[in-house]
């Protein structure tokens, strides 16, 4: 049987030019110059540089690999510099798509300033973060008003703690929570189910809560007084007091809280609609909302 003499005939050997080495030089570079942007802790300079070295000597061995195994065994050493920079490059963009993917993760300087100057509503810089994050944007809003409620009640116990709906309106965004506690009342546990709904606004934030302690079946009253203040709030939100949002009650109080991230109080009103069954509102105007935001964002950076 005649053998093919194309199978018989050596692999001609290549060896690299001098553009083919260029090519390798700049993938190293990029590397180099996408491993040195990774952020370290306090950034410390000598740990940036270990660990930009190390990235670098990784990905280094990671693309030759690939390439001595498709060229360099076959003797093609022209074509195995070229993989070798191209493997470079990708390592490269994959390292620089991580680092942008985190920078649009967290609200840019620049936005936050432009919020502290006045130059952007509360509204749309939530909606801003919320677009370029929605995951850390709920996340950091569970994080928030979980905290919240367990220093309300340190006694507590909370589960369920979940962002039911977040919507957009003209001028507001609104956050739907809900959540399970156990309260002790005069040292009884007693099981609440509760909702919280945000409205971040031009004018500041507002704060509606609901909480029922009593049947889950007597609950179901609740959602009705809920949907009237929510509808009574829409039309108040540049109002500065209390009034005609809850829905009318003859047991209701008022009562100073610490705003979260400011040495501010802000007043909260508790109205009580049957035994078990509660709403309360708290406003925040523009100000203390500002300077929250921006105290809880440069908190977690």
């Amino acid at each position: 049987m005649a053998v093919n003499p194309v199978f018989r005939r050596p692999r001609r050997r290549t060896a690299p030019s001098a553009a083919e080495n260029g090519f390798a030089a700049v993938g190293l570079l990029a590397l180099f110059g996408a491993s040195f942007a990774i952020p370290v802790p306090g950034e410390d300079v000598a740990v940036r540089a270990v660990a930009s070295l190390f990235t670098l000597a990784a990905g280094s061995v990671l693309a030759m690999v690939p390439a001595l195994l498709f060229r360099g065994v076959l003797g093609d050493w022209k074509g195995c510099v070229l993989w070798y920079g191209r493997g470079l490059i990708v390592l490269a963009l994959v390292l620089a798509s991580g680092l942008v993917h985190r920078g649009v993760s967290e609200p840019p300087s620049s936005l936050l300033e432009s919020l502290r100057t006045g130059q952007i509503t509360i509204d749309r810089f939530i909606r801003a973060e919320r677009a370029a994050a929605p995951g850390m944007f709920d996340q950091r809003l569970l994080t928030t008003h979980e905290r919240a409620l367990r220093q309300s009640f340190p006694d507590g116990t909370f589960s369920d703690v979940s962002v039911v709906r977040v919507t957009d309106g003209a001028g507001w965004l609104r956050a739907h929570m809900s959540y399970q506690a156990q309260l002790h009342v005069q040292n009884e546990p007693v099981s609440t189910s509760g909702q919280m709904v945000i409205y971040y606004h031009r004018a500041g934030t507002a704060v509606i809560g609901a909480a029922c302690t009593a049947e889950e079946r007597d609950c179901r009253r609740i959602e009705p007084l809920l949907a009237a203040a929510e509808q009574a709030l829409r039309t108040r939100f540049d109002a500065a007091d209390l009034d005609g949002v809850l829905p009318e009650s003859r047991d209701c109080t008022v009562e100073a809280i610490a705003v979260p991230n400011t040495e501010h109080e802000s007043r909260v009103r508790a109205c009580v609609y049957a035994p078990g069954i509660q709403l309360t509102l708290t406003r925040l105007d523009r100000e203390d909302t500002t300077a929250s935001l921006i105290a809880e964002r440069a908190a977690v950076r």
